[in-house]
């Protein structure tokens, strides 16, 4: 420091800061390089690593990167070429279109949205097709950079993505496929027990009628007022079998589930299985012997050998079992 005369003084005070990650003496949000020369935009992320964008692949309709429902899709235009000449979309026609490409196959009833939620100025075409070499241009988004198709008839179908620009810089892409199912199943449940237990964990199994071939299993909790509800179940007639945690499983015969809100009254459900291995036998009346006289807090207290649920386990509860006891619980193929 030079100062003005030799009778002036002066403070100084040097002020240091940390880098965020100071093992690469950067910050985050700064430029780096990652060394892999298949990425673009590199630079230092929250966890403190250098990040790249990688270079287009999909830069033809034939190589295009599948969409996966609400799956988003984050890369860039660099390295991408010119496919197919700009579109004039929403009155405007880039200069040119370095594209890149995206699949997606629809299954003829479900709705589809798509867009793009990066920062960049895009443009967006979709085409159906009869194959990556025989598209019809059939829809464009400029600003916002989204395309809802509706119901959509079933087949495959492609989207390209280039920058609005005079220039050709590598653009950042966020590319999502949201789709919605018109033909979802929720399926609304009762059962007969006692309220007293709260809510239990149980599984619901639909099952091929007549048969011990499963289609599909869903996890769900019984609610203290013996309610339940399972969203997105499969569509059909099945026999349905309920598992409540400590209580028999039911069977229930060719029920039709469609598309919308269906009910199923289970009915009564028979408790006293305490291991849940589907049967009320002398294992389960072991447990309850090892739980006796025990009540909540205790240590050997066993919620499950507790039937009636009124914090005791007690004669009430060996009387409930002798109820069940040598009974099992329904299984595959209903009779």
């Amino acid at each position: 420091i030079r100062p003005f005369s030799t009778a002036t003084t002066y403070a100084v005070t040097l002020i240091c800061t940390d880098f965020d990650c100071p093992d690469l003496s950067n910050n985050i949000g700064n430029a780096c390089d990652d060394g892999d020369s298949n990425t673009v935009n590199d630079e230092i992320d929250a966890n403190c690593d250098c990040i790249g964008i990688p270079m287009a692949t999909n830069d033809e309709a034939c190589i295009a990167t599948e969409l996966v429902c609400g799956v988003p899709i984050v890369q860039t235009t660099a390295g991408a070429s010119q496919s197919l000449p700009p579109i004039t979309c929403e009155n405007f026609t880039a200069a040119q279109a370095f594209d890149v490409w995206f699949t997606f196959t629809a299954d003829g009833t479900s709705s589809y949205i798509i867009n793009d939620i990066a920062t960049s100025d895009l443009v967006l075409e979709a085409f159906s097709s009869d194959g990556c070499g025989d598209l019809t241009s059939i829809d464009c988004a400029d600003i916002p950079e989204t395309i809802d198709f509706g119901v959509l008839a079933a087949g495959v179908y492609y989207v390209r993505a280039y920058a609005y620009s005079n220039f050709a810089p590598p653009y950042d892409i966020n590319i999502q496929l949201d789709c919605v199912n018109n033909n979802a199943a929720t399926l609304n449940g009762t059962v007969n027990w006692n309220s007293s237990c709260g809510d239990r964990p149980a599984t619901v199994g639909f099952y091929t009628p007549g048969t011990a071939t499963l289609v599909a299993t869903y996890n769900t909790t019984i609610a203290a007022n013996g309610t339940f509800s399972i969203a997105d179940v499969a569509t059909g007639t099945f026999d349905v079998i309920v598992k409540v945690q400590g209580y028999l499983a039911k069977g229930i015969q060719d029920v039709v589930i469609a598309a919308g809100d269906n009910s199923l009254a289970v009915g009564a459900i028979k408790n006293g299985n305490i291991n849940n291995d589907g049967a009320v036998n002398i294992f389960d009346v072991s447990l309850i012997n090892a739980a006796f006289n025990t009540s909540v807090g205790n240590p050997a207290y066993n919620p499950l050998a507790d039937l009636n649920c009124d914090g005791n386990i007690n004669i009430f509860d060996i009387s409930i079992l002798n109820a069940s006891f040598n009974q099992s619980g329904a299984t595959a193929p209903l009779n």
